[in-house]
């Protein structure tokens, strides 16, 4: 919707941040993978998937996402409801935050005095996509 914005990240270093994080973190987590989903026609699926791979598989009908995923696996000692992934400094990560094409101004300000507040106002970028008017 109008209201959405994309985080477009440096893939290879979002994956080496991420690892060292769960690396470090390893009384929650016992194992963490990271991957391309694999599109496929979940209605012709004859055998079960490989327990390695169940997160990472979706219905031919999702393949425009082209989605990358990571997945986690809790330490069965660990009794934390939940868990915050913190990516440090974002100064250091190389990411742009990217409007919808049909977002007002008003909203494109806020973002960008949240940004301000952390000097990342350059890691806005508004869209340069132009929508096809629906008739």
């Amino acid at each position: 919707n109008a209201d959405s914005v994309a985080i477009r990240f440096n893939a290879n270093q979002l994956i080496d941040n991420i690892s060292d994080i769960t690396a470090k973190d390893n009384h929650h987590f016992t194992r963490m993978q990271y991957g391309a989903v694999e599109y496929a026609d979940l209605s012709c699926i004859q055998k079960p998937f490989d327990s390695d791979r169940i997160g990472f598989v979706k219905d031919n009908s999702f393949s425009h996402e082209q989605e990358f995923r990571f997945t986690a696996e809790k330490n069965a000692d660990d009794d934390t409801l939940e868990y915050e992934l913190c990516l440090g400094d974002l100064k250091h990560i190389d990411f742009t935050i990217l409007s919808h094409p049909k977002m007002e101004e008003w909203k494109i300000r806020n973002i960008l005095n949240v940004l301000s507040c952390y000097d990342l106002t350059e890691r806005f970028q508004p869209s340069e996509l132009t929508l096809k008017n629906k008739s």
